[in-house]
């Protein structure tokens, strides 16, 4: 349903998208510590996407991001960020404000899609926890490795219990 709700023209499976991130966004919490949970947070995550692609200015303002990035910045950000996350730097600047700047396009772009659930709430609401992790520059990884050095005391074998599909 989420790589249909991309698709241009697929506005039968944008419906259904609104539909599974209601039920995500309402049923997350029963999911934390199954095999559901990295999936709801996925499909929470892909209204990222449909707020980049569907409008063309929003799209436009992405590009112009990172449209200055040589190959080697960007080779580097990607090793950076596996190593720091969201204090990775590029250009100058961290990946956490990049996020942050991503996501106010996509709430643009979100608005401007003006798609509205039936509970007359736009698609923006569904970049919240996104917008958590940018706004705290705490992602799911550094959660578990806090989980592994704090409560877990460095039984790695926990996060095969918390995190199993």
């Amino acid at each position: 349903v989420a790589v249909a709700a991309v698709l241009p023209g697929a506005q039968v499976s944008i419906g259904l998208l609104l539909v599974a991130l209601v039920i995500d966004l309402v049923k997350r919490d029963d999911a934390v510590g199954t095999w559901q949970e990295s999936h709801f947070a996925w499909r929470i995550r892909s209204v990222l996407w449909a707020g980049l692609l569907y409008c063309p200015d929003c799209l436009a303002a992405a590009w112009e991001l990172g449209r200055g990035w040589t190959p080697e910045e960007r080779a580097y950000l990607r090793e950076d960020a596996a190593r720091v996350g969201l204090k990775a730097k590029i250009a100058g600047r961290t990946a956490q404000d990049v996020a942050k700047d991503m996501l106010a396009i996509a709430h643009e772009g979100l608005k401007r899609r003006d798609r509205l659930s039936a509970g007359m709430v736009d698609e923006t609401a569904y970049l919240s926890e996104v917008e958590d992790i940018a706004d705290t520059g705490v992602t799911a990884a550094e959660r578990l490795l806090e989980l592994y050095y704090g409560p877990w005391k460095g039984d790695v074998s926990r996060v095969f219990e918390e995190c199993a599909y």
